[in-house]
């Protein structure tokens, strides 16, 4: 979807992004020793949800946003399609023949967004150990020790999935548009990137996977992700 949303730009170059050592030293330090983090200590801890827990679940406590959903597998392999979107920067820099130029610098900035966003928010899921909404719709603790996704129950804040398309969206429209003068192409570029991440979002809450909470605060993670790293890239004489 992404690479739909590019094309029209295919034959603008852009020489407006440089390498910063220091700084993509430490951002790549910091995603990365984050996601180690989250994943070999965090994630070698967790546990799905006790049954202390589960006991103590109401849905009178929740948010009034956020109401338990049953799990519905179509609207979760949409966003599992949606997230394919996530290797489009890789492809339209590659195939932009003046990008290509400088593929390193865009394809080194999209590495640092992906490591930073996703390792901030693995470390917030598996310190927030939210419960998903579909189980709040569990009877008993036997339908958890059921549930194929055991290990997911309490993965709920926030939403990795919108958070990772956000951060890709809006990454990309503030590469594609930073010297774009063109007021309309530009602003239909913002609206894809906009829209994308909250097309995601509703199909996460629609698939029972996450709160309206969990959406929203997944696509604004995002796509401050997406858009800060591009712009603490940009060359001091190029447009804004």
């Amino acid at each position: 979807m992404l690479i739909v949303l590019t094309i029209p730009y295919l034959l603008y170059g852009q020489k407006s992004f440089v390498f910063k050592p220091g700084l993509d030293i430490s951002l790549i330090t910091l995603g990365g020793s984050g996601l180690v983090f989250s994943q070999l200590y965090l994630g070698k801890k967790h546990q799905p949800i006790s049954q202390d827990e589960f006991n103590l679940l109401s849905k009178d406590k929740l948010f009034f946003l956020d109401q338990p959903r049953k799990e519905f597998k179509i609207p979760a392999t949409l966003s599992d399609i949606i997230s394919i979107g996530n290797t489009a920067p890789a492809f339209y820099f590659l195939i932009n023949k003046e990008n290509r130029k400088s593929y390193g610098i865009y394809l080194t900035m999209y590495l640092e967004t992906m490591l930073l966003n996703t390792s901030i928010t693995d470390i917030i899921k598996y310190s927030s150990k939210r419960p998903r909404p579909y189980v709040y719709n569990f009877i008993s603790y036997d339908e958890v020790l059921k549930s194929q996704s055991i290990n997911e129950t309490n993965l709920s804040f926030y939403s990795g999935h919108t958070s990772s398309i956000a951060a890709t969206s809006f990454f990309m429209a503030r590469t594609i548009t930073l010297n774009e003068t063109n007021t309309t192409k530009k602003t239909l570029v913002w609206i894809g990137a906009a829209t994308i991440p909250a097309i995601q979002g509703g199909l996460r809450v629609a698939a029972g996977k996450h709160f309206t909470s969990d959406v929203i605060s997944g696509y604004l993670m995002g796509a401050i992700t997406g858009y800060l790293i591009p712009t603490l890239h940009i060359k001091k004489q190029a447009k804004h």
